[in-house]
């Protein structure tokens, strides 16, 4: 049971003076009262199900932050969400586990809010598998505080049956991004004061996930003999639940990369991955 707090006199003013002193901060800082994407948001994952036929490998796998869930040893499921971005023409990215030959078309669409189709467009073929980004033309930037819904969907070919006729399959890849520009000049302030790997930090902790990846993964795709940059990779993409995307070559593939394309399985269980997780370095896997 709640019991009121009675003062008087003296502790009485202090107390007012405190509580009054707490709002003054609360709104003032640019970090609160909606400055910010709300932090809420984070975990809020939506369930996934199925990202199309398997003939080929794993389905694509869009980059954002997830979760897996389990039964007796195996993984049974993914739970994907999406996140926010600071900036109209953000990058999105996917895990592509095709080889060239099998990767037949790639369409990307972007739905509004209201599920109306915004933009929809056929994209060039990486040369090869591993992380792809992806990002709109200047004629279609997202508005300020809208919610879109993007989507990449694969046409593959996977062998012959027995009449020698192609199998031809789809796979696809879906998040939501939202734009959400800083109300509060003092967040675009420290960003420009910062280094680009504190500006990673700044934007995960600031739940911009489009835009931490994204510096992150330029930085990584442009040094990746660097110990530091791979560990910091690493943790990002644990803080994620990404763990298993750590030793992915970016696609298409650099012709001198120190990573090398690992075999996306088919099914994995528990074990391996974390076994795989503990192999890569990744941290914080779930």
């Amino acid at each position: 049971m709640l019991k009121a707090i009675r003062t008087h006199g003296p502790q009485r003013y202090l107390l007012i003076f405190g509580v009054s002193l707490l709002l003054m901060f609360h709104l003032a800082n640019p970090l609160v009262a909606n400055a910010l994407p709300p932090q809420s948001s984070r975990g809020n994952y939506a369930a996934k199900s199925g990202h199309g036929k398997k003939d080929c490998g794993l389905p694509m796998i869009e980059i954002v932050p997830t979760q897996f869930q389990s039964e007796a040893g195996k993984l049974t499921g993914r739970l994907t969400t999406g996140g926010y971005t600071a900036v109209e023409y953000p990058e999105m990215w996917v895990n592509i586990p095709y080889t060239a030959e099998e990767l037949q078309n790639l369409v990307l669409t972007v739905r509004d809010s209201t599920g109306q189709k915004y933009y929809e467009a056929s994209i060039p073929r990486p040369a090869g598998e591993g992380l792809m980004k992806l990002q709109l033309p200047q004629s279609h930037g997202l508005k300020n505080r809208d919610r879109y819904d993007w989507s990449l969907q694969a046409t593959l070919q996977c062998g012959t049956n027995s009449n020698g006729e192609p199998i031809v399959v789809t796979s696809s890849a879906s998040a939501w991004i939202e734009r959400y520009q800083p109300e509060q000049a003092a967040f675009t302030e420290q960003l420009a004061r910062s280094s680009d790997l504190e500006k990673v930090e700044q934007y995960s902790q600031a739940n911009y996930w489009y835009d931490a990846f994204s510096l992150m993964a330029k930085l990584r795709q442009d040094n990746l003999n660097d110990p530091q940059l791979q560990e910091s990779w690493n943790l990002l993409l644990g803080e994620h639940g990404l763990c298993t995307l750590a030793g992915r070559p970016f696609a298409p593939a650099p012709a001198v990369a120190s990573i090398q394309a690992q075999p996306w399985p088919k099914t994995i269980q528990v074990s391996q991955l974390l076994q795989s997780v503990a192999a890569s370095g990744c941290s914080r896997p779930v």
